[in-house]
């Protein structure tokens, strides 16, 4: 289920970066990842997670373990591009 509250610019922008960051450093995170390496609450990390999954960034809920960046290198770069 995904929060019903829209995303704002700050947090699109975060997104960004941080999916940037992710492939980079990650193969996988989770919601208490990112509120301490962020300094972010609860409720932002939720709604940036479902963002993520929503967008096949990131895998689906699977109980405890931590989901899986999904996102190449390739894709990545593909990405990156539709963001200039």
């Amino acid at each position: 289920m995904f929060l019903s509250e829209p995303l704002n610019f700050k947090e699109l922008i975060f997104i960004n970066s941080f999916t940037v960051d992710a492939i980079r450093e990650f193969v996988t995170f989770t919601v208490s990842f990112l509120e301490l390496k962020y300094k972010i609450n609860n409720t932002r990390a939720c709604k940036i997670i479902d963002y993520l999954e929503k967008n096949e960034y990131i895998s689906g809920y699977e109980g405890a373990n931590p989901r899986k960046v999904l996102l190449t290198k390739e894709g990545l770069e593909k990405l990156k591009k539709t963001w200039i």
